[in-house]
C-alpha cells in the first residue's frame, strides 16, 4: 500500500509539472478544467435509458416513453429529450423531472417524420447534473450514443372532394376523391345526404333509404385512427325517383266504333311530402305521358294502344268494332321509363249511337292501281237513305285518298264514289271510312291497291272482306271474318265459265286477320290470307277449287323480318280440297310474308306478298 500510494503521488507530482509549461494559453487552461480522472477499479459504466419508444396518440400527438438506466432507482436521474423533423438540422429540447418516464409531443407535422434522443442526467453523486454520465461515477455517454428512435406524426385527413352524384331509385351514389392521409390510417369514408348516412372504404359510397321526389345534396368525411377529416364542399342537389306507380284503372264509355276514357292523374311526389303507398304517384320524377292500351274482353289479347300527353286525363280511341267487347288500362311514363299496366277497366262493347241513322256499304270498294280511280264495280256506294246528304270518304291507314273525297246522295239516297283515287306507297290492304253529319259511320272492307309493276289487282275476281287494318306502330288487329271469293274458270275445250266459290274463314284459334293477299288468279289458289295470335303469325291457302286443271303440286311460303335479319321458308304440299296452313311462332317486329304457287314442272306460277305486319 505504501508503495502504491508513492507512485500516485509520482504520478500527479509529474502531471503538475506539465500543466505548468501549458498555463500561458487561456483555452487550454479551461479545457484542463474540464479532465475527469479516472483511476483503477473506481469506473462505473455509463448510463444510457432503456425500451425508448414513440407511437401516435392523435392528431399531431406523440406519446414518448422509456425506462430508467439499468440499475438505477426511481428518482436517481432526470431526463432531457431532444426531438427534430427529419434527420438533420436542430433539436428542440424538453427536460423531464426525475421519477418521469414519458411524455407527450404534441402540434407536430402530420405525415412528417421526427427523430427523437432521451439522455440521462444524474441527480446525485460525484457526477450529479452532468447529461449522459452515471450516478455512480465514471465515464459519460457521447450524445450520439444515447437512446433514439423515430416517429412519423399524424394529423386528421384532409377532406375528400366529391366529383359527381347519381340519383337512382330511393339512392344516390356519391363519387369523389379521397384528400390527403397526413400520416394518419384511413378506416372508412362517410356520405351523408340529407341527412341519411351510409359508410364505405373506398369510392363511390352508396346512400340509401332516401324518399324519391326529394331533392338532397351530399358531403363525404374521411375517418381515421386520429379522428374524422372536415366535410368536403357540398354536391349539387340531386333527386332520387324511379318509374310512376301502376295507376288506377281508367273509366270507360263505348261509343260508335270507339271508347272514351278517363282517368285520375298520377299525383307529384314531391307535393305530397315524399312516398304515400295509399297515393298513386310519378316515383318522384315528372310525368311524361300516358299510353292507353285496348285488349279483347274475350283473350286479353291486345288490339291497340294509344298515346296521351302528361296533362291530359281523358282520351278517346276510334277505329274499334261494333259489337266486340273490350277492356281498357293506362299506364304512365317518366324520365325513368313506363310504369306497369293498370289492372283492366270494366267491360264495353262499341256500338251505333241509339236513334242516329247509319250509313251503309252499298257496294264495296274494289281493287285498284295506286293513283287511280276507282271504277266500274270497284266504286264504292255508300246508301245513306236520303237524298241531299254529302258522305265523306277517308282512309283507315296506310293509304291517301284525292280526287272527289266528298259526294251527296242521290234521289236514290245512295252516295256513289266515281272519282276516288287510293294512293299507297307499296302493295298492300286499304280500308275506307264515310261519314256524314248526323249519322253513324261506316268502315268499308279491306281492299288491294297494287303499286305500278305489281301485277293487275284483282285477278279477275271480286273479293268482299270486313277487316280493321292495323295502325301504324302497333300490333295489327282484325276482326275474324268470312271472305267469299267470286272466281271465274274456263271449262275445258270451250269459252263458256262456270262460277266456283272457296271461302275462308279464320278459326278462332288462330286468331285474328292481319293481312290478306292480293287476289291470286283461278289456277294457283281461291284465296289466301294472314292471321296473328298470341306472337304466331299463321298463313292460310285455299287450293283451286277444281282438280280438272290443277297445276300447284306445292306453296313456297317466306317469313322476311323487316330491316334485315334471318328469312325462314318452308316448303308445303297441295293436298286435294284441303286447307294449306303454315304457321311462325315467337314473332317480335315487323315482318313481310309472300307465297310462291309451284306446279309439277317446278316453276313459279304465281307470287303474292303481303304489307308489313307488325308483331308485338
Amino acid at each position: 500500500m505504501m508503495m502504491q500510494g508513492i507512485m500516485q503521488r509520482r504520478q500527479i507530482g509529474e502531471l503538475q509539472v506539465r500543466l505548468r509549461r501549458v498555463v500561458r494559453t487561456a483555452v487550454v487552461a479551461v479545457a484542463i478544467t474540464s479532465v475527469t480522472i479516472t483511476v483503477g477499479s473506481q469506473a462505473a459504466s455509463a448510463a444510457v435509458v432503456q425500451t425508448l419508444a414513440a407511437s401516435v396518440t392523435g392528431s399531431g400527438s406523440v406519446t414518448v416513453t422509456w425506462d430508467q438506466p439499468t440499475g438505477a432507482n426511481a428518482n436517481d436521474y432526470s431526463y432531457t429529450l431532444y426531438f427534430r423533423a427529419g434527420s438533420v438540422g436542430g433539436y428542440t429540447t424538453r427536460q423531464i423531472a426525475a421519477g418521469t418516464e414519458s411524455t407527450v409531443l404534441s402540434g407536430l407535422t402530420g405525415g412528417q417524420s421526427h427523430e427523437i434522443r432521451v439522455t440521462a442526467t444524474p441527480t446525485s453523486g460525484s457526477d450529479a447534473g452532468r447529461e449522459g454520465c452515471n450516478i455512480g461515477g465514471g465515464a459519460c455517454t457521447a450524445f450520439l450514443s444515447s437512446a433514439s428512435t423515430s416517429v412519423t406524426a399524424a394529423t386528421t385527413p384532409t377532406a375528400p372532394t366529391i366529383t359527381s352524384v347519381t340519383a337512382g331509385n330511393g339512392q344516390i351514389s356519391v363519387d369523389f376523391s379521397p384528400g390527403a392521409t397526413n400520416g394518419s390510417e384511413v378506416s372508412q369514408y362517410t356520405a351523408s345526404c340529407g341527412g341519411v348516412n351510409a359508410t364505405g372504404t373506398s369510392s363511390p359510397v352508396v346512400v340509401s333509404a332516401l324518399t324519391n321526389g326529394i331533392a338532397r345534396s351530399c358531403t363525404v368525411t374521411t375517418g381515421s385512427n386520429v379522428g374524422d377529416s372536415s366535410a368536403s364542399a357540398a354536391s349539387e342537389s340531386v333527386t332520387p325517383s324511379t318509374t310512376p306507380d301502376a295507376m288506377d284503372a281508367p273509366t270507360v264509355s263505348g261509343g260508335n266504333t270507339s271508347v272514351s276514357l278517363t282517368w285520375t292523374a298520377v299525383s307529384a311526389t314531391a307535393s305530397i311530402g315524399g312516398a304515400d303507398p295509399s297515393v298513386v304517384d310519378d316515383g318522384g320524377s315528372v310525368i311524361t305521358g300516358y299510353t292507353v292500351r285496348l285488349v279483347l274482353a274475350s283473350d286479353s289479347s291486345e288490339v291497340t294502344t294509344a298515346s296521351a300527353l302528361a296533362g291530359a286525363t281523358t282520351a278517346t280511341v276510334s277505329g274499334l268494332t261494333n259489337g266486340t267487347a273490350y277492356k281498357a288500362q293506362i299506364r304512365a311514363a317518366n324520365a325513368n321509363g313506363v310504369g306497369t299496366y293498370s289492372s283492366a277497366s270494366a267491360e264495353f262493347t262499341p256500338s251505333a249511337v241509339v236513334g242516329t241513322p247509319s250509313l251503309a256499304m252499298q257496294t264495296q270498294p274494289g281493287a285498284a292501281l295506286t293513283g287511280v280511280a276507282l271504277s266500274g264495280g270497284a266504286r264504292p256506294v255508300v246508301n245513306v237513305g236520303t237524298a241531299g246528304v254529302q258522305v265523306a270518304a277517308e282512309v283507315v291507314s296506310g293509304a291517301s285518298v284525292s280526287g272527289t273525297t266528298a259526294v251527296t246522295s242521290d234521289g236514290s239516297g245512295l252516295a256513289t264514289f266515281s272519282n276516288l283515287i287510293v294512293t299507297r306507297g307499296s302493295t298492300g290492304a286499304v280500308q275506307l271510312r264515310f261519314t256524314a253529319t248526323g249519322y253513324n259511320s261506316v268502315t268499308s272492307s279491306a281492299f288491294t291497291v297494287t303499286v305500278s309493276g305489281g301485277g293487275t289487282p284483282g285477278g279477275g275476281s271480286v273479293t268482299t272482306t270486313t277487316t280493321t287494318l292495323p295502325r301504324a306502330g302497333s300490333t295489327p288487329t282484325t276482326v275474324p271474318r268470312a271472305r267469299t271469293t267470286t272466281t271465274t274458270i274456263p271449262r275445258a275445250g270451250s269459252a263458256t265459265t262456270v262460277p266456283q266459290t272457296a271461302t275462308i274463314t279464320v278459326p278462332r284459334r288462330l286468331g285474328i286477320e292481319v293481312a290478306s293477299l292480293p287476289q291470286p288468279t283461278s289456277r294457283v289458289a281461291a284465296d289466301a290470307t294472314v292471321a296473328l295470335r298470341a306472337r304466331t303469325l299463321t298463313v292460310l291457302v285455299a287450293p283451286p277449287v277444281t282438280t280438272r286443271i290443277q297445276t300447284v303440286t306445292r306453296y313456297v311460303i317466306t317469313l322476311r323480318p323487316v330491316g334485315g335479319g334471318r328469312s325462314v321458308t318452308r316448303a308445303v304440299s297441295v293436298k286435294r280440297s284441303k286447307l294449306v296452313s303454315q304457321s311462325f311462332t315467337n314473332l317480335k317486329g315487323g315482318y313481310r310474308i309472300s307465297v310462291s304457287a309451284i306446279n309439277k314442272r317446278g316453276k313459279v306460277v304465281g307470287t303474292w306478298r303481303t304489307p308489313r305486319i307488325n308483331v308485338k
